[in-house]
Formats: C-alpha cells, structure tokens, sequence
C-alpha cells in the first residue's frame, strides 16, 4: 500500500489528496475500498468533501486542470490496472468519474480552445 498522493488546484486555494481512509468500526482491512479521494481547503485544512476510490494503490499521481475546481488523478494498482479518476468540486459536492476499468495514464489537462 502507497502512502497516498497530494496537489494544490490551479489557483492554489484547495489541495486534493489520495489516502488511504478510514474504515468502519469492525471492517476488516481487505485493500480495496477503503481508500478514499479528498477536498480540502487549503487556508486551514478543512476537509471539504470525500469519495472512496474503491482502489488498492500501489502508488497515485495527480493532474491539476487549469479550472480549480477539477483534478485528474491516475492510480496505480500493479498487477491489478491503473484506473483513472476526473474529480469535480463545485462548492457543494464532489463528483467523481471513473473512466471504465481499462488502464489509462493522464498525462495533462486543459480547457478547450
């Protein structure tokens, strides 16, 4: 297991982070699942949202897009794959998007035009 992976978004007022999450009281510690994929704001720490990855990383990288607001995140699970993560804050909420369960690198993102 990794020990998880942080960015700042664009403007720098939030960090996103991979880590390996809490688990329920009595859940046995299988792998996958328990990690989880944080918002936090960056002036004091509060954490602003969460979502499990549903993944047992080997390791993680993030890609900051140009939009604060969004983040890319490529997890690396050795043998298992390298799922893709787009995470979406919108002051409210966290939406992840899981691209399928085929292996994918991102490598940059940007705005269209």
């Amino acid at each position: 297991m990794s020990s998880g992976s942080a960015a700042f978004s664009a403007d720098g007022a939030f960090v996103w982070a991979r880590l390996h999450g809490p688990l329920a009281h009595g859940e046995p510690d299988r792998g996958r699942g328990a990690e989880e994929w944080l918002v936090s704001h960056d002036a004091d720490g509060t954490v602003l949202a969460r979502a499990r990855t549903g993944t047992a990383a080997a390791g993680s990288v993030h890609v900051a897009h140009p939009d604060p607001g969004q983040m890319g995140l490529t997890i690396g699970e050795g043998q298992e794959g390298s799922p893709l993560h787009w995470g979406r804050w919108d002051g409210q909420a966290l939406a992840v998007e899981r691209f399928n369960d085929e292996d994918r690198v991102l490598l940059a993102g940007q705005t269209p035009g």
